[in-house]
């Protein structure tokens, strides 16, 4: 009887080994010691049950041979063979290491092809799973990093891993705005063997800014040392390899490009595929040569340069101009020589102010709204540190190059008097950089009422300790208490009080206003009632770690200024963020650190909110807390 007969119990095709059993009985019935049309239906069930034993001894089998090749050194990736794992006395993993080297040829996926799958088991048992119905706890009690979704890149061609699938693993930082890093890992088609993370290379920062382009931490395994609570090492390294020297040279065209024009492209900072920002394609394609390949960028609304590489991730690059040291300085001093022979520096950036930092790198604009252009001086190019670098202003005074800065420029009515900004010399001129589009440079005085308004800084240290406190606004101080001489110099007690050194006076924090760096507007948010905005704020920032005394500073400053519109959109930023808007670096180090910045829009009608996930602020030891707004 065939095993496919409707009114027996099927067999699967996993018990091949059963069909030889079934083989070995056919013989013997032929032979006489049976006749295979008198078997019952109930002698067919009792063989059927001994083929499944039989699969589920083969299936212990596998175990224990896995186990035993789980003792074995792996030499070769490829084999049945695993890598070893040392337990140690403390009862904790040691990383295995290997190292087969040499460049890996990937055969890529597109991008819109890689679809998200569930993150390796290693991973989330060490981390816990983020997913959108819910968040599942790690086994180390990690509050902070989740695992997120894993992504198939694509698959080696020869070498050692031929076939092995390169695949892209992200952890998931929920704070004040999610951040996302990327490990990249090798996932066997063997279930005998381990996945294999590439070591070498450590997750990029994601945010804004050259310095979070490339990861300090020289291996994964030092940066999830570095980051990660204690025992989150141990766990993926039970169920992971760590291979120290194999690379991917799409993955090391990390640097600086040029086109045929001999310009210099610069990657200012990286998107991930998660920060559901679209790469705008509207700009012409150009071909920038880099330190492994050639790539592709386009220019978007914004001035930038963006580049989609095969992994996922969104690159943003700007044009290096000859009169800027770095295009991470929003607000670079430059050397003018005007007409009349006369020299004078000036702090001018290329960027369009916003909120309390800003809202784009370049500001970009057409020939035809510049028209006409008068030559008002030079800059001084800082390779040749001669002033060759030719300067106009704009005559259109009623041009969209001055209409932003018209509605949002604040001026007294004595600056009024004194005459119109807009012809001044060195309040707003154009460049040329190197592709010929017209750059607009704005005296830093010059520009939108908003800033960083009374961001203060908390000291909690755990006995009363002498701190420095030094702070970088990209675009400087407009306030600061005490007066900040190149740093604050105070002596810290625990309950927060502080001592300036410099003069003797107390103070209950540190307070300043500015201008900060380049950063996005908040992509979660609450809209939220007029009359409610006091109890949200209360309730909110308790929930993400403030005190009682921070709160009511806070709400003292802050609820004054929103009593206008019948709704609010209001968003926090979190510690990355300031990070890069105003760099903060204290001596002593913290422990820890809360940084919380307000962006909140004003609204006539209600709209859908989009909240953050919360993760509350622990404090542990020396700890530093700075609550700030953008003023409008």
């Amino acid at each position: 009887m065939p095993f496919d007969d409707p009114n027996e119990k099927q067999v699967t095709k996993r018990h091949l080994m059963a069909g030889v059993a079934v083989g070995i009985f056919l013989l013997l019935a032929i032979g006489g010691a049976a006749v295979i049309g008198g078997m019952t239906a109930s002698t067919i069930k009792e063989k059927t049950k001994s083929y499944a034993l039989l699969e589920e001894q083969l299936r212990q089998a596998n175990s224990e041979l896995q186990a035993l090749r789980d003792g074995q050194t792996n030499q070769d990736p490829g084999s049945t063979e695993s890598s070893i794992i040392t337990e140690l006395a403390n009862g904790q993993t040691e990383p295995t290491l290997v190292s087969y080297g040499g460049d890996l040829d990937i055969d890529w996926i597109p991008v819109d092809l890689q679809r998200k799958s569930a993150p390796l088991p290693s991973f989330r048992a060490a981390l816990g799973y983020f997913s959108d119905e819910k968040t599942h706890t790690s086994d180390v009690g990690n509050d902070s990093f989740y695992a997120g979704d894993s992504f198939p890149l694509g698959q080696v061609r020869g070498g050692a891993y031929d076939g092995y699938e390169l695949t892209q693993q992200t952890v998931i930082f929920l704070g004040m705005g999610s951040s996302f890093y990327d490990f990249y890992v090798l996932v066997p088609s063997s279930p005998l063997n381990r996945p294999i993370i590439l070591d070498s290379y450590p997750p990029y920062g994601t945010g804004l800014g050259r310095s979070t382009v490339t990861s300090s931490a020289e291996s994964v395994r030092k940066w999830i040392t570095d980051e990660f609570p204690e025992g989150t090492l141990d766990i993926i390294a039970a169920g992971t390899v760590f291979e120290t020297e194999a690379r991917i040279p799409t993955l090391d065209n990390i640097d600086v490009f040029s086109d045929n024009l001999g310009n210099s492209f610069t990657i200012v900072n990286i998107l991930n595929r998660e920060n559901a920002i679209s790469m705008p394609l509207n700009g012409q394609a150009i071909r920038l040569t880099g330190p492994e390949a050639e790539i592709e960028v386009h220019e978007g609304e914004d001035g930038s340069f963006y580049y989609l590489r095969e992994d996922g991730l969104s690159f943003r690059l700007e044009i290096d101009l000859p009169f800027m040291d770095s295009r991470n300085e929003m607000s670079p001093d430059l050397d003018f020589r005007w007409t009349d022979g006369s020299e004078q520096t000036v702090r001018m950036t290329t960027g369009t102010r916003g909120g309390c930092g800003f809202s784009r790198f370049t500001s970009v604009f057409a020939e035809e709204d510049l028209k006409p252009l008068t030559k008002v001086g030079d800059l001084r190019n800082v390779t040749t540190g001669q002033f060759d670098v030719p300067v106009y202003r704009s005559e259109n005074l009623g041009s969209v190059t001055y209409a932003d800065l018209m509605e949002t420029t604040y001026r007294t009515e004595e600056q009024e008097a004194a005459g119109d900004w807009r012809t001044e010399r060195d309040s707003v001129v154009f460049v040329r950089d190197g592709l010929g589009r017209w750059i607009r440079l704005t005296n830093i005085m010059i520009g939108p009422q908003g800033e960083c308004g009374k961001p203060v800084i908390y000291l909690y240290p755990k006995t009363e300790t002498d701190v420095d406190v030094h702070l970088e606004p990209a675009g400087g101080f407009s306030a600061t208490e005490p007066t900040y001489n190149d740093g604050w110099r105070v002596t810290a007690s625990p309950n927060g009080q502080l001592i300036n050194r410099d003069s003797g006076e107390s103070y209950p924090y540190l307070f300043w206003e500015g201008i900060g760096g380049l950063y996005e507007e908040p992509e979660n948010y609450w809209v939220v009632a007029e009359e409610d905005v006091p109890d949200f704020l209360r309730d909110k920032l308790a929930e993400i770690g403030l005190v009682d005394h921070e709160i009511a500073d806070f709400t003292e400053f802050w609820l004054p200024r929103m009593e206008a519109s019948a709704y609010y959109r209001i968003g926090f930023h979190g510690t990355e963020t300031m990070d890069r808007i105003a760099p903060l670096e204290t001596t002593p180090s913290p422990d820890s650190v809360l940084r919380i910045l307000m962006d909140f829009t004003e609204l006539d009608e209600p709209e859908p909110s989009n909240p953050p996930t919360i993760r509350p602020f622990v404090r542990q030891g020396f700890t530093v807390v700075e609550w700030g707004g953008v003023l409008r």
